[in-house]
């Protein structure tokens, strides 16, 4: 079952930005204020945002995009509270296996995209940095911020909010 939320209460909750930094105190102060459905009308389903790095080396993926989505698929009957750490588990075993699962040093919750759709956005680091290969390439901050126009709406979001991942 695929999770979805209003986007209108998030707004009203976080504020209208595309982008809002979750800092840990942060996600203890919005913990379960708002409530996660089935999706319907007038909800959005909420995505999985992935971005990887090591050293801030951050991975690429063709497209160009910064990150991997992926719906957040949850497994069992009932929905979690918002920004339970359940869903980070979830999250983690949905998407770190497309990258270097054995490569993953942690796996953090930093923020939601808040922008055409609802993204939890989180960050893996990995314990060494992978060679650039068909599939993917590798960026340091300053060169996404130069080619930042070539990327997605969501990667972009990410590229103007690097140094709060």
């Amino acid at each position: 079952m695929h999770l979805a939320l209003s986007p209108r209460a998030l707004a009203a909750q976080l504020g209208a930005r595309p982008f809002v930094a979750l800092p840990r105190e942060e996600i203890e102060r919005h913990y379960a204020c708002v409530e996660l459905e089935v999706p319907g009308p007038g909800l959005a389903e909420i995505e999985i945002v992935a971005a990887f790095h090591h050293n801030h080396a951050w991975l690429t993926h063709r497209g160009p995009s910064l990150v991997l989505r992926h719906p957040l698929a949850w497994p069992e009957r009932d929905p979690p509270l918002f920004l339970d750490e359940a869903i980070d588990r979830v999250a983690e075993q949905l998407v770190a296996p497309t990258i270097a699962p054995d490569l993953l040093t942690s796996w953090r919750l930093v923020g939601i995209i808040q922008d055409d759709g609802v993204g939890l956005v989180y960050v893996g680091r990995l314990k060494e940095r992978l060679p650039p290969s068909s599939a993917h390439g590798v960026s340091g901050p300053g060169d996404l911020a130069h080619d930042r126009a070539r990327y997605g709406p969501w990667s972009q979001i990410l590229i103007e909010h690097i140094d709060a991942l």
